[in-house]
């Protein structure tokens, strides 16, 4: 009888181990999603100042066509307010499209394409394209982590009721993925 009970013990035991180890990598996982998603964060943000102070230089140069920054402004206000990494990315999508709109009017005014701190900012958000893909590809990596672990067996078995919910990935469009070109 007690050598029953010693190994009912011990399966009970190794039971709760293998819980907590599978618990404890989910939670890992989902937060290195979480820290992963707050570098992106970071660096939009840097961007989106970049682009800010970009279309105030276009802006000052080419008085006549503030269309372009005012909607790349607003664009830019949208991605800022925009929730959770699938509707972000929409989002920069439409930002994309506003600063391509800017250069396209640097082209046109060939003293804001001399401008040093037009170019300084060029180079720079160029710079920033760069590392928000490198991040995306990081964060992605994280998320795809996390949901294979959460959708194989033996961590599927607690993902569901330890409500470890899924995770979205950061996608942008295909041709909106490279950084904007510097002429």
């Amino acid at each position: 009888m007690v050598l029953i009970l010693a190994v009912v013990a011990v399966l009970v035991v190794v039971a709760l181990v293998v819980l907590v180890v599978l618990y404890n990598g989910l939670q890992r996982d989902r937060q290195l999603v979480r820290e992963a998603w707050a570098q992106i964060d970071v660096m939009l943000a840097r961007r989106h100042r970049l682009v800010t102070d970009l279309a105030a230089v276009a802006a000052a140069a080419a008085a006549y066509e503030r269309k372009a920054t005012e909607e790349v402004i607003a664009a830019r206000a949208a991605a800022e307010s925009a929730d959770g990494p699938a509707r972000r990315g929409e989002a920069e999508v439409a930002l994309d499209r506003g600063v391509a709109q800017v250069f396209a009017v640097a082209e046109a005014y060939p003293d804001l394409q001399a401008d040093a701190t037009f170019a300084r900012l060029q180079r720079e958000l160029v710079q920033s394209e760069d590392d928000v893909s490198a991040a995306r590809r990081y964060y992605n990596g994280r998320v795809r982590r996390y949901q294979d672990r959460r959708a194989t067996f033996p961590s599927s078995v607690l993902a569901g009721p330890l409500s470890f919910g899924p995770a979205e990935y950061f996608q942008v469009e295909r041709d909106a993925r490279e950084a904007p070109h510097v002429t």
